[in-house]
């Protein structure tokens, strides 16, 4: 029963995570869908067809043949960055129009089947989350990302308490045991929290105990404390968080390693 409402709230969070992208991108003016975005080689447009290319995937669809120029994109590092980049860069000659309307396509029919209870992965996206249940957590974070990085690039701020931005903070706190224990290795009784304010607010605290285990507790005094807001915590887990930082109290030296190592997304 309780696995059963899990799987039914998360599906719930990513077909609401679909709308809240569908709504910013409609409310787009076609100049916005040229302006850059914080990621290399990405403007609006090239946002938006990305996160069409792997709902696409998901739902089986047979993509257009297409083979970019990876040579002329100096952005597309990895297995991972060409198999996105082809969404992408098929969508470039197209107008805001065309990739709106094949937005709408898309992600509605995956509303529909989410509805449904049909969430299951397939096409080639399926091999990178290995699981419908890791795709029920990671697509939501992905998609309220880039919704986040349109709003940044066209100065719209908005949604940063919505059903994507609190599956996203249940995902990356999930992994701070893994930061600061497989990361940034503090050492027995070497503690970290995150005091974390605004939209999505909580406080964690990961402790590596006895065992060297990087295990969530409570102590009196954290050997270091990160407060920041929610989107500052969410731009850092991200990669984006550029010269936001956080304050920070007790052990500069430990906070800059546990800095350096909360980027979580690939």
């Amino acid at each position: 029963m309780g696995e059963t409402s899990t799987t039914e709230a998360a599906t719930r969070a990513y077909a609401e995570t679909l709308r809240d992208f569908s709504a910013c991108v409609a409310e787009l003016p076609d100049s916005a869908w040229s302006m850059a975005t914080g990621l290399p080689g990405w403007t609006v447009q090239d946002v938006v067809s990305h996160v069409i290319g792997v709902e696409s995937d998901l739902l089986g669809r047979i993509g257009h043949p297409h083979t970019p120029d990876f040579g002329a994109l100096p952005h597309v590092q990895d297995p991972f960055a060409q198999y996105v980049e082809v969404a992408v860069d098929l969508r470039r000659s197209w107008t805001p129009a065309q990739v709106a309307t094949d937005l709408a396509d898309v992600l509605g029919e995956r509303i529909l089947l989410l509805e449904a209870d049909e969430a299951e992965t397939q096409g080639p996206a399926a091999a990178f989350f290995g699981s419908t249940e890791r795709a029920l957590v990671m697509r939501p974070f992905d998609v309220w990302i880039h919704e986040q990085d349109i709003r940044r690039a066209t100065g719209r701020s908005g949604n940063l308490g919505g059903a994507g931005a609190q599956v996203t903070a249940s995902a990356i706190r999930a992994m701070l045991p893994l930061i600061v224990g497989k990361r940034v290795k503090p050492g027995v009784g070497g503690s970290v929290r995150w005091d974390v304010s605004g939209e999505v607010a909580f406080v964690d605290t990961v402790v590596v105990d006895d065992d060297g285990r990087a295990v969530f507790a409570d102590v009196a005094e954290p050997v270091v404390t990160l407060t920041t807001d929610w989107e500052t915590f969410a731009l850092l887990a991200s990669g984006r968080a550029g010269t936001r930082h956080p304050t920070v109290t007790g052990d500069l030296a430990l906070a800059n390693r546990v800095l350096d190592a909360m980027t979580v997304t690939p």
